[in-house]
């Protein structure tokens, strides 16, 4: 049972004096109004990301775009590379290969440097 429907028990429960129901209806009221503002809270957050999600995913297809990506910020490019880096699971590269792949990706995506050669 969760706190709420324990205070419906006691408000209901006959055996229980009206001062201590009237308590109990206070205190489900407090708990139902702490949920509400949790659940606010909750979809304001997921509201941010899913804005913050669709920014850095608009940013990224400006990178396709040789003028576009000159007006991104360093940072914003930084962004798009850490979730390029993400999608691609090479958050914690392993091999000398990964590792050199990730340091070519930033080469290009954040300091705009010529992709060149793989084996470069």
């Amino acid at each position: 049972m969760d706190a709420e429907e324990i205070f419906d028990l006691i408000v209901e429960f006959q055996g229980c004096d009206p001062t201590t129901q009237a308590k109990a209806r206070v205190v489900k009221g407090e708990i139902r109004a702490d949920a509400e503002e949790r659940l606010a809270r909750r979809d304001q957050e997921l509201q941010a990301k899913a804005a913050d999600d669709a920014r850095i995913q608009e940013n990224a297809l400006k990178m396709n775009d040789p003028e576009q990506k000159k007006k991104l910020t360093r940072a914003e490019r930084e962004e798009v590379f850490r979730r390029s880096v993400k999608a691609a699971g090479l958050e914690n590269p392993q091999t000398p290969e990964q590792k050199a792949l990730v340091d070519r990706m930033y080469r290009t995506m954040v300091l705009d440097e010529p992709s060149g050669k793989p084996n470069q």
